[in-house]
C-alpha cells in the first residue's frame, strides 16, 4: 500500500489494489486526471473518506504556515492542534514567517485549536489522528518515530531523514504501530 500527497491541494489518497471507491472530483481538475492515469495502471484508487481527520501540525515555520493555509482548503481535515516552541507563534502572531515562495505570514485567528510547547503534549492528545512533521530536517527521524509509537498517522515534510539507517527506523516504526507513513516530497 503507497499513501501520497498532490501538490497544494494536499488530498490523500491510498493506492489500493482491487478497490474503486471514489471521491468527488471535478472532471476537470489536474488532481482527477493523475488519479485516473494511475487507476488505468492497474491501480483503484480509494480516496481516506473521513468527516473530520484531525491534524496536529509540529513546527510553525514556513512550511508549517502552509501546511496550515493548505489545510483550511480542503473539506474533511481540521487543524485541530499546533506545536511551536515559539509562545508568540502559538497566541498567532505569525509575522516574521516568510519564505522564497508564498505569502508571508500575518496575524492568525488560533482560538479553536489546541495549542502545545511540547512535542510529547502534541502526540499524546487523544483527539489527533494525524501529525505533520513540519520541523528542522535533523528532527524529522526522532519526532516521527515518536508520533508514530503513539498511534498517529504521520505526514512528515521532506526529506524524510538525514540518513538512511533513519529512514530505516523510521519505516520500522511505521510497520510495528500500522499507522500510515507519507513524505511530503511535492
Amino acid at each position: 500500500v503507497a499513501t501520497f500527497f498532490i501538490s497544494q491541494t494536499w488530498l490523500a489518497a491510498m493506492l489500493v489494489p482491487g478497490q474503486t471507491e471514489f471521491a468527488e472530483a471535478d472532471t476537470n481538475n489536474a488532481f482527477f486526471s493523475i488519479v485516473q492515469m494511475i487507476s488505468n495502471h492497474g491501480w483503484q484508487v480509494a480516496f481516506l473518506a473521513m468527516n473530520a481527520l484531525a491534524v496536529g501540525i509540529a513546527g510553525i515555520g514556513f512550511m508549517g504556515m502552509i501546511h496550515f493555509l493548505a489545510y483550511q482548503k480542503v473539506r474533511g481535515i481540521n487543524v485541530s492542534a499546533l506545536c511551536s516552541r515559539s509562545s508568540k507563534k502559538l497566541a498567532g502572531d505569525w509575522r516574521g514567517i516568510q519564505g522564497n515562495f508564498g505569502p508571508a505570514g500575518t496575524k492568525m485567528n488560533l482560538s479553536d485549536i489546541t495549542t502545545w510547547r511540547k512535542f510529547d503534549g502534541l502526540i499524546s492528545d487523544s483527539g489527533i489522528d494525524l501529525v505533520d512533521i513540519c520541523l528542522p530536517p535533523d528532527q524529522h527521524a526522532e519526532a516521527t518515530i515518536a508520533a508514530l509509537k503513539a498511534g498517529k498517522h504521520v505526514f512528515c515534510e521532506k526529506p524524510m531523514a538525514l540518513n538512511l539507517p533513519d529512514a530505516r527506523r523510521m519505516l520500522r516504526a511505521c510497520e510495528q504501530a500500522n499507522v500510515r507513513l507519507t513524505i511530503g516530497f511535492v
